[in-house]
């Protein structure tokens, strides 16, 4: 006499075994076509870019969406209380400065302090998950134009 028997091992797959007359068990898993996450592998991590005194030196151009971005980002980061006190100068003179570009150019000076500005703020865990991504691409658009 044989007898089937389905089992749900999970969400992601059932299991059929079949149980023969003479006591062998045959079992088979169906997976079911669930969406995985996939997480490309992870190289080491690589040092925080800083700029060479010769790069400080020059000018880089910066788009104005740009410069209103990153005036979104220094206000959220100061609604979000993330600078101490003595910290908050530093932020507020870099917030000026960006308030005053009209050429559409930035000092390596000023990419430095952008750059140890979120460094911060990474730190400090400012940013919000949904966040990451375009800070993320922030930063690599920094990273490009100076390397």
């Amino acid at each position: 006499m044989d007898e089937n028997v389905d089992m749900k091992v999970n969400d992601d797959e059932n299991v059929d075994m079949k149980v023969n007359d003479d006591e062998n068990v045959d079992m088979k898993v169906n997976e079911v076509d669930v969406p995985i996450i996939h997480l490309p592998p992870f190289n080491e991590t690589q040092n925080l870019v800083t700029l060479t005194e010769e790069q400080r030196g020059q000018e880089y151009k910066i788009s104005k969406e740009s410069i209103q971005f990153i005036k979104i980002i220094l206000e959220i980061i100061s609604q979000r209380n993330t600078f101490k006190i003595d910290e908050f100068k530093i932020v507020g003179s870099f917030y000026e400065m960006l308030r005053e570009i009209k050429d559409e150019t930035i000092s390596g000076d000023s990419i430095q302090g952008l750059l140890n500005i979120l460094h911060t703020c990474s730190k400090r865990g400012t940013f919000r998950l949904n966040e990451f991504e375009i800070i993320s691409k922030l930063y690599s658009s920094i990273c490009k134009v100076i390397q």
